[in-house]
């Protein structure tokens, strides 16, 4: 976790103190801060999370996302602006555009309820694609924890792209595992590159 984590979350379980305790009674604006701070936090974990995280990572994320459905567009914007990006229909992606496009089809004054998922990934903004990213993994951590496939490996096999898992023996060597054929195979370490100094070469 990065340095910023613990004043998010500091922020996010103080936020959520002055409610219970009674400083703050306005729920409006206890969700909008526990969403800002929330996101923020999520966002400052590491992504290899421990398995005994996880369920408490995902729960944390679903109650933001709870909240989340409880704002209307227009308040989700002022919390989470449009990042200003013009060229994504020049390069291929997403961006202001494409967003404000989607929300006009929308009611901006009422709440986005059910429509909350299709809003996140129809959003551009760097803060909630990072935090649907980290959901996704976590999702991803978990199915693998129950023994599952992973999201990764359920779209490569889809698409029919081999998967490989990677294992560390009682030596410390990584090695590949195919599940199909039960063979394994050594992971080379790469040599770092030597820059070689020629004194002999000149520079016009």
């Amino acid at each position: 976790m990065n340095a910023n984590y613990a004043v998010y979350e500091r922020a996010y379980t103080n936020t959520i103190r002055e409610y219970q305790e009674g400083i703050s009674q306005d729920i409006k604006l206890i969700a909008i801060k526990v969403i800002f701070y929330g996101v923020k936090m999520v966002n400052s974990m590491k992504d290899e999370i421990l398995e005994e995280d996880l369920i408490y990572h995902f729960k944390l994320m679903v109650i933001i996302i709870d909240l989340m459905a409880t704002l209307t567009p227009k308040e989700f914007m002022i919390i989470f602006p449009i990042k200003k990006d013009y060229d994504g229909k020049k390069y291929g992606f997403k961006d202001y555009f494409y967003t404000m496009d989607y929300i006009k089809m929308l009611d901006v004054d009422s709440l986005i309820g059910d429509k909350i998922f299709d809003f996140l990934w129809e959003y551009t903004n760097d803060d909630i694609t990072e935090f649907m990213v980290k959901l996704m993994l976590t999702i991803s951590h978990l199915r693998k924890a129950e023994g599952e496939t992973t999201i990764a490996e359920e779209f490569a096999n889809m698409v029919g792209i081999k998967t490989y898992k990677v294992y560390t023996d009682d030596k410390g060597k990584k090695f590949l595992y195919d599940g199909e054929t039960g063979k394994t195979m050594p992971i080379k370490e790469q040599k770092p590159f030597k820059i070689i100094k020629n004194d002999n070469v000149k520079v016009r």
